[in-house]
């Protein structure tokens, strides 16, 4: 029957009809079976459909609910962070704050001793000159009563004063160095 329709041509019609008849119900057959084994491959494929999209909504909310704890957890490490830097930024300026008052301090201290070196190196200034022009009276008076003493005068009279005078003026002396 196959590829031969020589033998269809000397066929009775009713055997014809009888023919198409089967072939009609094979073709039927063939025709409900194909759209059975259709729906099955789509039942199966919307069944793996089912599954995926479960799937995908599962890891969608894995996903959300994963996003949505490190979101947090970075948002506390941020504040965790912005709290640590505001506290090392109080810790330095309090810090920043006793070192310039120490300075402010210290350097008060240091102005206050300058001052008081400088009064103190005056006031021993002022007293060098002092000795040194009586020293200066000393020797002249010295000089003049060792005239006198050559002459034969005063002595014994200005040698006390100008004995207690001289030790005066080398005390005086001695506490300047």
């Amino acid at each position: 029957m196959v590829g031969d329709i020589s033998r269809f041509t000397t066929a009775s019609i009713t055997d014809l009809q009888k023919k198409a008849l089967g072939h009609g119900l094979k073709g039927l057959l063939l025709s409900y079976l194909l759209s059975s084994r259709h729906e099955q491959e789509v039942s199966d494929a919307k069944g793996k459909m089912d599954v995926v999209d479960q799937n995908l909504a599962s890891i969608e909310k894995e996903y959300t609910t994963t996003k949505d704890k490190l979101s947090k957890e970075i948002e506390d490490v941020k504040a965790s962070q912005k709290s640590e830097v505001d506290k090392l930024k109080k810790e330095y300026e309090d810090k920043l704050v006793k070192i310039k008052e120490s300075y402010a301090d210290t350097e008060k201290k240091h102005k206050e001793n300058v001052a008081a070196q400088g009064e103190l190196i005056s006031t021993l200034t002022k007293e060098r000159d002092e000795a040194l022009s009586g020293l200066e009276v000393l020797k002249q008076d010295k000089s003049s009563s060792e005239s006198l003493r050559k002459r034969g005068g005063f002595t014994k009279i200005l040698s006390l004063p100008m004995m207690i005078l001289s030790s005066s003026m080398s005390n005086l002396l001695t506490s300047l160095t």
